[in-house]
């Protein structure tokens, strides 16, 4: 008995990521949560295509659970699923509340579905992860962005699409490394360079995507209404490209960690449920 309880089963390693459960009541959302054209349009965009980005990385993860062998790494990895899930069922009930508004955006996750299964549904689970890699590599410097521009860019917007961008984006810092670190633990010796190509041509068609089902259905009355004529579109998508084309090529990524007022903020909504109050 002596030598059982010496050998007891010791605590599960602890996990540098918090799953936070969160809950935003966006009834009679605009399109239009911002003055800006362009960022009203990528936020909608971010939330179409969050439920079925998500998901997808998470399967993908979920299927290499079993090749890990390393426990502290399971348990981040599980909590990363659980962090992904909970962004993709905020972003629904964005979605459902624009839908609400737009009845003819009714067919559009379905469409972004379709297109992650097109690209990705048949692909190999190293494909799948290292494009998983590349995206965790993104967001992350989309995140810091809008933590130091977060006065400029969200105070004049609805604070609930607002809080929902900043608490996903400031988790997505939280757990930047991850991908990667499950990618290098599974392929040490492969590069994630030759999944840009295809994360690119992905994003392409997403936007272009949304561009039309967006002007077809959601149509702005004024040109200075139009996210393409927005000098704030040009902006962020100088941004993106310099994330994405950055250290993840080369198959590394800086962590600077997450910035004082997102540790902040992430522990009041860890406190309080509701990322609009917590802001």
């Amino acid at each position: 008995m002596g030598l059982m309880s010496n050998e007891a089963a010791s605590p599960p390693p602890a996990s540098p990521l918090t799953v936070r459960r969160v809950s935003i009541d966006f009834d009679g959302v605009g399109f239009h949560w911002h003055p800006s054209a362009a960022l009203s349009a990528i936020g909608n965009a971010t939330s179409f295509g969050a439920v079925a980005f998500e998901r997808m990385v998470c399967r993908a993860v979920k299927d290499a659970l079993p090749l890990i062998g390393d426990a502290a790494l399971e348990r981040e990895c599980r909590d990363f699923i659980a962090q992904e899930a909970m962004h993709s069922a905020a972003h629904k009930q964005h979605v459902k509340a624009l839908i609400a508004a737009h009845p003819d955006l009714v067919d559009v996750p379905d469409r972004v579905e379709a297109l992650c299964e097109e690209l990705f549904g048949d692909r190999l689970l190293e494909s799948r992860l290292g494009f998983a890699a590349l995206l965790e590599g993104v967001l992350p410097a989309i995140g810091r962005h809008m933590i130091a521009e977060r006065s400029a860019l969200f105070d004049q917007a609805d604070p609930r699409v607002s809080a929902l961008l900043l608490w996903h984006f400031c988790e997505e810092i939280e757990h930047e490394a991850t991908a990667a670190k499950l990618y290098r633990h599974l392929y040490p010796k492969r590069w994630r360079v030759r999944d840009v190509p295809l994360t690119l041509r992905f994003f392409a068609r997403f936007t272009a995507l949304m561009e039309r089902e967006f002007d077809a259905h959601a149509p702005a009355k004024r040109r200075r209404e139009r996210w393409r004529y927005d000098p704030e579109w040009r902006r962020i998508g100088k941004l993106v490209r310099r994330a994405a084309m950055g250290p993840w090529i080369a198959g590394t990524a800086a962590q600077p960690g997450l910035p004082e007022w997102g540790a902040r903020y992430l522990n009041s909504v860890e406190s309080s449920g509701d990322p609009v109050a917590a802001l």
